[in-house]
């Protein structure tokens, strides 16, 4: 089952769009980019950076609201702000 567990503001919410949408482009790129290749290692560079990010965004404003915690990691509903996770 699905529970909201908070919302965040519209900027916060386009803060981890972006990162979001980085994240999954460059990890659709690293499906199709030579593993040897020079492209590959900066693309897998870059995941690990945005990865990073992406944590602290989660952290950041799981001190901030302190949502309530379930089975699994939260999601964010980007039409609606609204932080779920499945209880």
């Amino acid at each position: 089952m699905i529970k909201i567990v908070g919302t965040v503001t519209e900027n916060e919410k386009l803060v981890i769009k972006e990162i979001n949408d980085h994240k999954s482009a460059l990890e659709e790129l690293l499906i199709i980019l030579p593993h040897d290749s020079d492209l590959y290692k900066q693309a897998a560079d870059d995941l690990k950076d945005t990865l990073k990010k992406y944590q602290e965004w989660w952290k950041t404003n799981y001190n901030k609201y302190n949502w309530e915690k379930g089975s699994s990691d939260w999601k964010i509903l980007f039409e609606t702000n609204e932080i779920i996770i499945n209880e």
